[in-house]
Order: structure tokens, then C-alpha cells, then sequence
């Protein structure tokens, strides 16, 4: 009985760090959205202001993300992020928008990865 109770505990924990980390992923999934969505481009130091605020949450997240996302996709958003900054700097508005929706992809992907589904399972 007392191996019944253990395992039990031991299940309950990991179900609770599960579901932790679904819930962290997807806020600072949610965060990012958000942030990379209101960029404001028709004032760019203002964009530039809120583009390094959105870098510097990434980086303050990314290491606690890294416990369960690949590094892939890790990488995919700080490159795209960088690349973002890049056009920005050079006023290249096409590109920066197009890495825009490039960064907004990988966060929907890192936020896929770690939704509980059958399809992430099989």
C-alpha cells in the first residue's frame, strides 16, 4: 500500500509540473504575442523602444523555456527577433515586417509544442 501512495504522490507531482509548465510556456508565448503584434512602426524609435523591451523579456524567459522547448525553436525566436531589430535599425520596413510574421510563427510553434494533445504524443 505504502508504494501505491508513493507512486501516487510521485504522479500527482509530475502532473503538477505538467501543467505548470503549459502554463508558463503559453503566458510568455501569450506575452511575446502580444508585444511583437502592438510594435508600432510608424514611430521608430518608439518600435525600437518596444522591440528591445520584447528582446529583453525573451531573454529574461528563454532560460526557464529551455527546460522544455528545443533549442530549435529557441533559436528560431531569437533570430527573428535580432533580424527584426537589424531592419529596424536600417529602415527596411518590408523585411522587418516579414520577420515579424516569421517571430510570430516560431512563437506559435513553441507555444504548439507544448499544448497536450495526442498529435504531440503520437
Amino acid at each position: 500500500m505504502k508504494s501505491f501512495i508513493i507512486t501516487l504522490i510521485i504522479f500527482s507531482a509530475m502532473l503538477g509540473i505538467i501543467a505548470t509548465n503549459f502554463f508558463y510556456i503559453n503566458k510568455v508565448g501569450d506575452e511575446l504575442k502580444e508585444k511583437a503584434e502592438t510594435l508600432d512602426i510608424s514611430n521608430i524609435e518608439e518600435c525600437k523602444a518596444q522591440l528591445d523591451e520584447l528582446y529583453l523579456y525573451w531573454k529574461d524567459n528563454e532560460t526557464m523555456i529551455s527546460f522544455s522547448v528545443s533549442y530549435t525553436e529557441l533559436n528560431c525566436v531569437d533570430d527573428n527577433i535580432t533580424k527584426m531589430m537589424t531592419y529596424l535599425e536600417h529602415n527596411d520596413i518590408v523585411n522587418f515586417e516579414c520577420y515579424r510574421a516569421s517571430l510570430l510563427n516560431a512563437i506559435e510553434e513553441m507555444r504548439r509544442l507544448e499544448k497536450l494533445s495526442l498529435k504531440n504524443i503520437f
